[in-house]
């Protein structure tokens, strides 16, 4: 609805605020993953605000993830590569979330470079069932792998699920 009404930098930036209040409460080692949707990820406007938010925030970089949503396209690339740049300069690692569910899925991981992939829920569940799915998941992680992301696999939540997922190169699963 946020990207429908023009609204998407600043639905972006308020869970950022919320989770960079909540870094104090986090353990060791903990980071805190948000959700960044393309049309605020190509902003110059949403990079500049983004970056100096988490400059004056000790710990920011450290503690948070960002994760590039697929929900609305993303038409000027070379900005959104510019705030991936910024983010890896920083620490703060990257996501391409829900791979494969969108259209631009393989184009994003050619033109981003991204820490992670998160291989979409209904093809993890599918590649339990049945074999030709897991194919599919298989060529996910093998790209993902040979462009140096690791893979994490959404809606792990049967031990078949992680088996499964850890057969065909999973590193992470997400329940």
């Amino acid at each position: 609805l946020a990207e429908m009404v023009g609204l998407t930098e600043e639905l972006d930036l308020a869970v950022l605020e919320h989770a960079l209040r909540a870094i104090p409460r986090l353990g060791a080692g903990e980071r805190i993953a948000i959700n960044i949707s393309g049309l605020s990820m190509q902003s110059e406007t949403f990079r500049a605000e983004l970056l100096r938010r988490l400059d004056i925030v000790p710990d920011a970089c450290r503690r948070i993830m960002v994760e590039l949503t697929e929900t609305a396209e993303i038409e000027h690339e070379d900005g959104a590569v510019r705030t991936l740049a910024a983010l890896s300069e920083r620490g703060v690692p990257a996501c391409l979330d829900d791979f494969g569910a969108g259209a631009a899925a393989f184009r994003y991981l050619k033109a981003f470079k991204v820490d992670y992939v998160k291989v979409d829920g209904a093809f993890v569940e599918a590649a339990v069932k049945n074999p030709r799915d897991r194919s599919f998941v298989s060529s996910m992680v093998d790209l993902s792998l040979a462009v140096g992301a690791k893979v994490i696999a959404e809606r792990i939540e049967t031990e078949e699920h992680a088996a499964t997922m850890l057969g065909l190169g999973v590193e992470f699963g997400q329940g």
